[in-house]
């Protein structure tokens, strides 16, 4: 978004042309939100039941019946119908929440081939330090279930376009939607940049519960909001969002043992993301809030050099170290 159409979007919030989205309004969102996901789960088992027994044949216990046979409470197709038809019914309550121009207003305008190619670049480093925060609660909760180990022993026999529809592809189009286009700016534009991306991450990493998966989403939201900051696109954190997601589902569905880790790893990967968004912030102009930094061009080269090295040979030797 540029310069011009950024200060129009602000120009007409404040003159009226749409109120910005609350902390009130926000919690509505979020339980709005997962109620559609719950209505359109509701409406998908119907159908099947219709489907697979007839008008005349429906009542509570052969459908019982019928969910057991085809084994639905581990299948992960209804999940999908859930994630992508949510997004069906977001979309028009979106645009009739902030008016006919709804996609200018929470940025869905093209994406920079530069900017996905940094965004893929920050999707393991992000990983990394998403999981080794995701193990630190899990200690600190005390908690002796793994939900990571649950979700990579229902997912080893699920088909992996399934996988990708239903775990990576939908959450990341709908939670990306409400928290990013249509939350986070408004919290944005009432609290300032930190106290907004702050609310917004808290809330989002809420929507993730337990506990040690709310905190683990913590640095995953804070990043995919900066990316939103800098890019004014939200296509940029819905790929980010969808690559993180698809990541975990390809590790899960392959039963591959995890990324590595070490105290050196996870240094050189907070380092490589700051590397990544101080360069992505270089390539757009606007008034918003940006992630820069104060420093000369010659000594984020330098810097940016340094980490991606570093990130390179720690993940190498993590690797092998196992």
């Amino acid at each position: 978004m540029s310069e011009e159409t950024a200060n129009e979007t602000a120009n007409l919030s404040e003159s009226g042309g749409w109120r910005d989205v609350g902390p009130g309004e926000a919690l509505f969102w979020i339980a709005g939100y997962a109620v559609i996901q719950f209505a359109v789960v509701c409406l998908v088992l119907a159908l099947i039941a219709f489907s697979a027994l007839g008008l005349s044949s429906l009542s509570p216990q052969r459908m019982l019946d019928l969910f057991m046979a085809i084994e639905l409470d581990r299948s992960f197709l209804v999940i999908g119908a859930s994630t992508l038809g949510s997004v069906l019914v977001l979309v028009p309550l979106v645009r009739w929440r902030l008016g006919p121009e709804w996609r200018f207003r929470i940025g869905l305008t093209s994406m920079r081939r530069q900017d996905g190619l940094l965004i893929a670049g920050a999707v393991v480093p992000l990983a990394i330090l998403s999981n080794e925060l995701y193990r630190w609660s899990q200690a600190w909760f005390g908690l002796a279930v793994d939900t990571n180990q649950h979700v990579q022993a229902l997912a080893t026999g699920v088909s992996y376009p399934i996988l990708v529809m239903a775990i990576a592809l939908g959450p990341a189009l709908g939670e990306e939607l409400v928290f990013r286009g249509l939350i986070g700016q408004g919290m944005v534009r009432r609290w300032g940049t930190v106290g907004g991306v702050l609310a917004t991450t808290v809330l989002f990493g809420l929507m993730h519960m337990p506990p040690a998966h709310a905190l683990a989403t913590l640095p995953i939201g804070l990043f995919l909001h900066g990316v939103y900051l800098q890019t004014r696109t939200l296509w940029v954190p819905i790929l980010l969002h969808f690559l993180n997601n698809l990541l975990v589902v390809t590790l899960a569905h392959f039963q591959h043992q995890g990324l590595p880790t070490s105290p050196v790893l996870l240094a050189t990967a907070f380092a490589c993301l700051t590397s990544l968004a101080w360069r992505m912030g270089t390539h757009h102009d606007s008034d918003g809030p940006t992630l820069t930094g104060p420093f000369c061009r010659q000594w984020q080269r330098a810097y940016e050099g340094c980490s991606f090295l570093g990130y390179t040979a720690a993940f190498v030797w993590s690797a092998g170290a196992r």
